[in-house]
């Protein structure tokens, strides 16, 4: 019998799966905006280029801050309602 960790481990439990519909509608408009980025980095001097990656790496250090604090938080979350769970009177 595998836990509820291992199914998660393997890939078996997706907890963001109710919301795939919305998650390939951004995908899908991200991708349009990915192609306006080319085409902006293309009119760019070096500096503006430079600039513009610079900003891009931000956004994309601070996505991956925000994921990891979220996952932090849910997981801390899932972990005190377990425990209420178990010893609970």
């Amino acid at each position: 019998m595998k836990t509820t960790l291992g199914k998660l481990w393997l890939g078996e439990l997706a907890p963001w799966s109710e919301a795939e519909e919305e998650y390939e509608d951004v995908l899908r408009y991200a991708e349009i905006l990915e192609a306006c980025f080319e085409t902006l980095m293309e009119q760019l001097d070096e500096e503006g280029k430079m600039l513009l990656k610079k900003y891009e790496q931000t956004q994309n250090d601070y996505l991956f801050l925000a994921r990891e604090d979220s996952f932090k938080k849910g997981f801390s979350l899932g972990v005190k309602l377990t425990a209420e769970a178990f010893f609970m009177k």
